[in-house]
């Protein structure tokens, strides 16, 4: 099972970790990074489409912060399901009913 600590750090490394903000906020890599925001119809496949170059250092990163909080390997399976599940799902074009749906 995945335990709190890796949980937590990951999840925060996701939305917070330099390589996020630097994507965002730095021009150079901003040109690698818009490939994800220059999608004209969101969908599914936005979740997965990324410049190589951004895979190669996010990746590097997250394995750093891996290998420092010594996250077990089932824990980072675990994490990194749930979280390609859930970018997947944000990025898709899902309707959701209006009793569930955000307001």
């Amino acid at each position: 099972m995945i335990d709190k600590d890796t949980a937590v750090t990951a999840e925060l490394r996701n939305y917070f970790g330099p390589d996020v903000v630097m994507f965002h906020f730095v021009p150079v890599l901003w040109r690698f990074h818009r490939l994800h925001h220059a999608d004209l119809d969101v969908d599914v496949t936005t979740g997965t489409r990324f410049h190589p170059v951004e895979v190669f250092l996010s990746f590097g990163i997250k394995f750093a912060v891996i290998v420092s909080i010594g996250a077990s390997p089932l824990s980072v399976l675990i994490f990194e399901i749930l979280l390609n599940a859930t970018s997947l799902f944000n990025h898709s074009n899902v309707r959701l009913p209006a009793r569930i749906a955000w307001r």
